[in-house]
């Protein structure tokens, strides 16, 4: 399992995971990039060479993350949010200004992430993946 901590107030919050079956097994991932409200957890494994994981964060300037394991070892998959990886943010970009619809892409800058969830999608509250 994975546990997202949202603080009241500031964006300290970290990113666990556990086994619930075990007392005392949390184990803090590295998916938390210096702190955060965070708020809900989804993985993509279709592709199970590439892995990707997937994290909100209820606050204005709360981005969507992707991460992305460098190393995928399924013989030890609790491994992969503990290691090394990528984190890309959601971008939007609207068809034009002030259109309701359009396009996004992942980056690696957290300041565009910020940003465009500060314009678009504020205090994100959850997240699926069909």
């Amino acid at each position: 399992w994975v546990s997202c901590e949202e603080p009241w107030g500031e964006r300290t919050g970290k990113i666990y995971e556990l086994d619930p079956f075990r007392p005392n097994t949390a184990r803090r991932t590295t998916l938390d990039d210096g702190g955060g409200r965070y708020e809900a957890f989804a993985y993509d494994v279709r592709d199970a060479s590439t892995p990707r994981f997937y994290y909100t964060e209820d606050d204005h300037y709360g981005p969507v993350r992707q991460y992305t394991p460098d190393t995928v070892d399924w013989n030890n998959p609790h491994d992969m949010l503990h290691g090394t990886g990528e984190i890309k943010y959601v971008v939007i970009e609207p068809a034009y200004e002030g259109a309701n619809f359009g396009t996004f892409y992942w980056s690696s800058s957290r300041d565009k992430g910020e940003r465009s969830a500060n314009t678009y999608y504020p205090k994100n509250e959850g997240i699926d993946v069909l």
